[in-house]
């Protein structure tokens, strides 16, 4: 399976943050670059700001977190042989993992019950030798 991803931004190395007021109720919207008034000078320390134009919020940059990008996350190969070679799946029946795991659910299986879920769950974890049943009022 590939995953391909577009980025339709003009610079490479932006960071995405999300506005994290938005967040909370459940909205993705993307933080820019203070908002300066019309016929303002713009501050000095703008660029150490980000705003949601959704909600207007406005928040310092080291508050915000930076969304991570795919790339560290997957990896790519040119030839279509190699993919599901990293794949795990479940021990065969003959191997001596299946054999173990199979044998582990016959005793589970033939393991037996006691009508007291919490008495059962004790024998279940602790063994039938480790646990005494004094007195059993449901027999």
């Amino acid at each position: 399976m590939r995953v391909g991803v577009v980025d339709f931004s003009d610079d490479e190395e932006q960071e995405v943050r999300y506005c994290p007021k938005c967040l909370e109720i459940g909205y993705q919207f993307k933080l820019g670059a203070k908002a300066t008034l019309q016929g303002k000078q713009p501050q000095s320390d703008d660029d150490l700001f980000m705003q949601c134009f959704e909600c207007w919020a406005l928040y310092p940059k080291y508050e915000t977190k930076v969304e991570q990008s795919i790339e560290g996350f997957i990896t790519t190969t040119e030839n279509p042989f190699d993919d599901g070679k990293d794949v795990l799946g479940v021990p065969k029946r003959t191997s001596p993992a299946g054999r173990k795991a199979s044998e582990k659910r016959k005793r589970e299986r033939n393991r037996p019950r006691h009508k007291d879920p919490e008495v059962d769950e004790a024998l279940r974890r602790l063994g039938e030798d480790n646990v005494h049943i004094i007195y059993d009022s449901s027999r």
